[in-house]
């Protein structure tokens, strides 16, 4: 997405019975006066469940635009690229309910020509499906359908190329490159078409012509108030350095014990000069998410409802699809990520009082520490300490654990000894600033599917 824009980049590999392929890349945006075309030709060799890609030719042409629509127009330039040799390990599977077939193709690293990976849930993996009428082929213009070689030579502009590597490196547009915490993943891609991006003040979220900024906490931006006055201090902390010539701004609140407040209005993105509207939000514990379009009717149509219309009677449900934004704030994990000491704690008061006599009847306590030790080669320690009971007579509780982790999948970790058997927990990595929080749930015993989050020792 550029500026609330939506940007495309579409990949497809065509492999011969003769052992050659080609590789076609076709990049349209809206903002740019050319669309580009990338073809790469070579040959390719199997082995069991492996694949080697030999490219010979690989090109980067720049198009203009027919009737400045989707449409090839002219050649206007022609650039060679450098070749990548890359081996790929790869599955076909058949996916009943899109009723289609995909390769998945898989590597050690990301590559130019295949861009970002396709699927979190896959690992570091592409997937290519079988072209059919709701995903067709890419149409080649005319001109490669007759005589390739008559192609004129000439460098494209360097802004035209760095432009393209970046729609390559971030195929929904991001607009920084994601930070690089020390973690495997960074960008994972959702199945129903979102992109997050950790960011060093937020994770970046896009989706088509919707960019969401999921803020991290930060001071002076929660506190008890009125809607106007909090909504107020949050934009000029967090939005309003980025932004200038604010208008029609305003701010709106539901009446409910969670206390969703909006902040709307449209302003000038300093960096490009396009004016965008943007909505801000925050409700209960939640940190605040910023979206960002090109007008009120794109965030009415994303998010089915009018933030300017909201009334302090209004629905709390209508703002379901806003509040499952929070959730893509989550991030696959690999078996490198899990280095350190990471820690749980828990504490609960109770002040108890005779239901007769409503006389003081003491205080209950209850406290409790879970700790990982993440150890080289996989190994790591665990071990959980628990005192509950009435004030005086207290008791103490300690179990302790070692063993060898391993990752079934991306958004899984088992441990080979909890107490005394083997868990597996559902579990992703989630961000703040600077930092990440361990987030596990007990696969077999989901319960009400809140997660226990846990943060890295100092």
């Amino acid at each position: 997405m550029n500026n609330g824009v939506q940007s495309t980049m579409f990949r497809q590999y065509s492999f011969k019975e003769d052992g050659s392929y080609m590789f076609i890349s076709k990049l349209f945006d809206p903002l740019m006066d050319e669309m580009f075309l990338g073809r790469e030709s070579g040959t390719y060799q199997v082995t069991s469940n492996a694949v080697k890609i030999n490219p010979a030719k690989s090109v980067l042409e720049a198009w203009s635009k027919k009737d400045n629509a989707d449409q090839w127009g002219n050649l206007l330039s022609s650039q060679n690229i450098d070749l990548e040799k890359t081996n790929y390990q790869f599955t076909k599977r058949f996916i009943e309910e899109n009723n289609e077939w995909q390769l998945v193709l898989q590597a050690a690293k990301q590559t130019l020509r295949d861009g970002p990976f396709s699927s979190s849930s896959t690992g570091n993996a592409w997937i290519y499906i079988v072209p059919s009428s709701a995903r067709p082929e890419i149409k080649l213009p005319y001109e490669h359908q007759i005589k390739i070689e008559e192609i004129k030579k000439e460098p494209l502009p360097q802004t035209a190329i760095n432009k393209l590597q970046t729609e390559q490196q971030n195929s929904v547009n991001t607009t920084l490159p994601a930070k690089q915490d020390g973690f495997a993943f960074t960008t994972p891609n959702f199945d129903d078409g979102w992109t997050s991006t950790v960011q060093e003040d937020w994770v970046e979220v896009i989706k088509g012509n919707t960019k969401v900024l999921l803020h991290y906490p930060k001071e002076g931006t929660i506190f008890s108030a009125d809607p106007e006055p909090l909504t107020q201090a949050a934009w000029n902390i967090l939005v309003a350095p980025r932004y200038s010539n604010l208008n029609n701004f305003g701010t709106s609140t539901i009446t409910s014990y969670q206390r969703p407040y909006f902040g709307f209005g449209y302003a000038t993105v300093n960096s490009t000069g396009k004016e965008m509207y943007i909505v801000i939000f925050h409700q209960g514990q939640t940190g605040w998410l910023e979206v960002i379009t090109k007008d009120k009717n794109s965030f009415i149509q994303q998010y089915k409802f009018d933030p300017e219309s909201t009334r302090w009677d209004s629905e709390t449900d209508l703002l379901n699809p806003l509040i499952a934004m929070f959730s893509y704030n989550k991030f696959a994990v690999a078996a490198s990520d899990f280095t350190g000491k990471w820690t749980s704690d828990f504490s609960g008061i109770q002040q108890l009082y005779n239901v007769y006599t409503g006389n003081y009847a003491g205080m209950n306590v209850s406290q409790s520490n879970e700790e990982f030790d993440f150890k080289d080669g996989n190994n790591y320690n665990w071990k959980f300490l628990a005192v509950n009971g009435m004030v005086g007579t207290m008791k103490y509780n300690k179990v302790n654990s070692s063993g060898k982790l391993t990752i079934p999948n991306n958004w899984q970790v088992k441990f080979s000894k909890i107490e005394n058997k083997a868990k597996t927990y559902h579990v992703f990595w989630s961000c703040i600033k600077g930092a990440r929080i361990l987030n596990l749930l007990d696969a077999d015993f989901p319960g009400s599917g809140i997660y226990t989050q846990y943060g890295k020792a100092k």
